[in-house]
């Protein structure tokens, strides 16, 4: 492989790299506002006089799971990107 194509490759790598990174920020924000929602909403039930069934807290917690589960995957392909980024020496 020449110097020039390694070169534009690393480029690409890292240009990659960083449109994923703006990928994963741009799902991550509406993300902790929705945990973030779901936790005001869990809150506004136990300060409230409503009475909620086992079916409604079910239901919470499968949306809690989902969320959670969307988080995790967020945290693992972050440290996926973080891994595979070229070595640049600067630091």
């Amino acid at each position: 492989m020449s110097s020039q194509t390694s070169s534009q490759s690393s480029a690409q790598a890292a240009n990659s790299n960083e449109e994923e990174r703006k990928f994963l920020h741009d799902i991550a924000n509406p993300l902790a506002v929705a945990a973030g929602m779901l936790e005001a909403y869990r809150e506004d039930l136990s300060r409230s006089q409503v009475q909620t069934t086992d079916s409604q807290i079910r239901k919470l917690q499968k949306v809690e799971l989902a969320l959670g589960r969307i988080a995790e995957l967020l945290v693992e392909r972050r440290s996926l990107i973080s891994v595979a980024e070229p070595k640049t020496g600067k630091g």
